[in-house]
């Protein structure tokens, strides 16, 4: 290895532990292989927000089996917001990329994948959330789903910066 290369897997590992995210929150639900993500199966996470002027990115991390029968998983979001209002919407989640290759990392036995659900965001009241995440599929039992993860992660940004 020559200097150069050195310096350049330096430089490359500086960048990545000078990252400003924080993971605050991380909720993983197991599915049982042998019968799959059921339509009825939801992951829930509660939290609570004191910052509003933070920016957030909530992610899913997803597990599945490297035969598994679709391209995108369709999931239906449901946020209750801490005045009691409770939104949703129909989200499909892409398992594969541009060239139809499965995303993330995949060997022979599993494949994984981080999905952005959304990136920058801004809570607009402090108090407590709750998201619901269920598959909605047109399959009651969605098999080949091993596992599902929930993160929420502090950018280290802010919407407004401080003095």
């Amino acid at each position: 290895m020559n200097v150069r290369h050195f310096f350049l897997l330096v430089l490359i590992s500086i960048s990545f532990s000078c990252s400003k995210e924080k993971v605050i929150l991380e909720k993983e639900v197991d599915v049982e292989e042998s019968i799959g993500w059921m339509f009825s199966d939801s992951l829930s996470v509660d939290f609570s927000i004191s910052d509003t002027n933070r920016l957030y990115a909530m992610r899913l991390q997803l597990n599945h089996t490297p035969d598994f029968n679709f391209e995108n998983v369709y999931t239906r979001i449901h946020t209750l917001f801490p005045d009691g209002k409770l939104s949703s919407q129909l989200l499909s989640l892409a398992l594969t990329n541009e060239t139809g290759a499965w995303a993330g990392q995949c060997n022979k036995t599993v494949c994984k994948v981080e999905i952005a659900l959304q990136e920058q965001i801004i809570f607009p009241a402090k108090g407590n959330y709750k998201i619901t995440i269920a598959q909605f599929m047109r399959t009651d039992t969605l098999s080949g789903i091993g596992n599902i993860r929930f993160l929420l992660i502090d950018t280290g940004e802010r919407k407004y910066p401080t003095k």
